[in-house]
């Protein structure tokens, strides 16, 4: 068990939510999901989890995540939905963070204040429970699913053929406007299953979010078709609000949307998911056309983005790309004499973009964020 006076967050299993020395200021709570051997009736277990939750009147983020060791005991099912049936009476809960496998959304009890609900793994949703889970949420702002696609599948033991969907254009559509959203087709998918990334998802976003959204995360780590694309295309002209987009998309398909994307008025931030330096080079390649066919229209700041733990390839690739610094065309410098070639910036004033290295990992910020 470790806490943080300073962002008066909690970190402990699941199984040491202690009744008797419960604070009652705690505002963050972080279950990693790591078990003892319960030798209590699981019934036992929940009334002390319901007892322990209550005292947290002032909660105001909690996180249920999985083990970080892979062979660690993992909570048992009853205990997880133990403590999301005991959240229902906190009632200043604003964030909630599902990082759990074998979970029911419609189990999600309905928090009037959540403004932030973040869900990666698989359960057993129904798309008529994953549904009604997200549309009785009225204050909601920001979502995270990662992967969007397959939501609810059979326990991966028993797993017996694809995953079935859950999250259909029809559930995006129901739900209120969202400032914020994250939606990845899952990397298991296949090229014999239904995709995920269609038309019709496209255009729910665009009709029922589009206005409204601030930063939208969006990709699929393989091939959509050219309709698809060209429906994310016009998703981002139906966004008036958008500040960032984050992409993770084939080449072909990102050379497209990169093109769409430049040239839009109120976009100042870019993440382009990569696995190594030659991508990020073709990537930054395509930025480059992009700026050479037109003026960048806001865009300042593009960050690069590796998936897992790659700090290595994350020093190396910025050592690269700070070597061949280039400032791409802006509309204060948009006549055709300087449209022919990227020019080498002025080592005295700061490039026109701002290109940075990250480690992409969608839920990391449930424990670090301030």
């Amino acid at each position: 068990m470790s806490s943080s006076p300073r962002f008066n967050t909690l970190v402990l299993a699941l199984t040491d939510l202690d009744p008797d020395s419960m604070r009652p200021f705690l505002t963050r709570l972080l279950l990693t999901g790591h078990t003892k051997n319960v030798a209590d009736p699981y019934t036992t277990e929940i009334q002390r989890l319901d007892k322990a939750l209550s005292q947290l009147q002032a909660l105001a983020s909690i996180t249920l995540a999985r083990p970080y060791e892979p062979l660690a005991n993992s909570a048992p099912l009853l205990l997880a939905e133990g403590v999301l049936d005991s959240i229902v009476n906190l009632p200043n809960i604003i964030q909630l963070s599902l990082n759990i496998d074998n979970y029911y959304l419609d189990r999600v009890p309905n928090l009037h204040k959540l403004t932030h609900l973040r869900i990666s793994g698989f359960s057993h949703s129904t798309p008529e429970g994953t549904e009604l889970a997200f549309t009785r949420m009225s204050s909601l702002q920001e979502l995270h699913i990662h992967p969007s696609g397959n939501i609810m599948r059979e326990p991966f033991f028993h797993c017996g053929g694809d995953p079935m969907q859950s999250i259909t254009p029809r559930v995006i559509a129901r739900m209120q406007p969202l400032r914020v959203l994250m939606i990845m087709d899952p990397p298991e998918a296949t090229k014999d299953k239904s995709p995920f990334l269609t038309t019709e998802m496209f255009d729910a976003i665009a009709v029922k979010h589009g206005p409204h959204l601030k930063r939208l995360t969006v990709g699929s780590l393989h091939v959509i078709s050219g309709a698809a694309v060209d429906a994310m295309k016009s998703l981002l002209r139906a966004t008036a609000q958008l500040i960032r987009l984050t992409l993770a998309f084939p080449e072909a398909a990102r050379r497209d949307i990169i093109e769409a994307a430049v040239t839009m008025n109120h976009l100042t931030e870019m993440g382009i998911l990569v696995v190594d330096q030659a991508e990020a080079d073709v990537a930054f390649e395509q930025l480059e056309m992009a700026g050479q066919r037109g003026p960048l229209k806001a865009l300042r700041e593009v960050t690069f983005l590796i998936p897992g733990d790659a700090h290595c390839v994350i020093a190396r690739s910025a050592e690269v790309t700070q070597s061949r610094r280039y400032t791409l065309r802006s509309t204060q410098s948009s006549s055709s004499a300087h449209a022919q070639s990227p020019q080498p910036v002025d080592q005295h004033r700061e490039p026109q973009l701002k290109v940075m290295w990250r480690r992409w990992q969608p839920f990391e910020s449930d424990i670090h964020d301030k």
